[in-house]
């Protein structure tokens, strides 16, 4: 498996466990703090699911390409370069 998609996967696990998080200490955070949190997460999951299905631009392998390879020395997906 390329290494973009494995950091893709877990931007959107990373969603996906927020999300669980919130709805576990829902009554601790309040009721407009949490719909508002978990609307926007899941906005944000499907606003990148989008992105990669329709326009073809995924949002992990571009912030892995552009931000990991230059700063913190991990290896370029050739393939992503295609």
């Amino acid at each position: 498996m390329l290494l973009p998609q494995r950091f893709a996967w877990s931007i959107g696990l990373m969603l996906a466990l927020t999300c669980f998080i919130l709805v576990q200490f829902k009554d601790e955070i309040g009721n407009p703090s949490f719909k508002r949190s978990v609307a926007s997460i899941a906005l944000i999951c499907n606003f990148f699911t989008w992105l990669e299905s329709a326009a073809g631009f995924c949002v992990g392998c571009f912030f892995y390409n552009n931000v990991l390879v230059k700063y913190f020395g991990k290896e370029e997906c050739k393939e992503c370069k295609l």
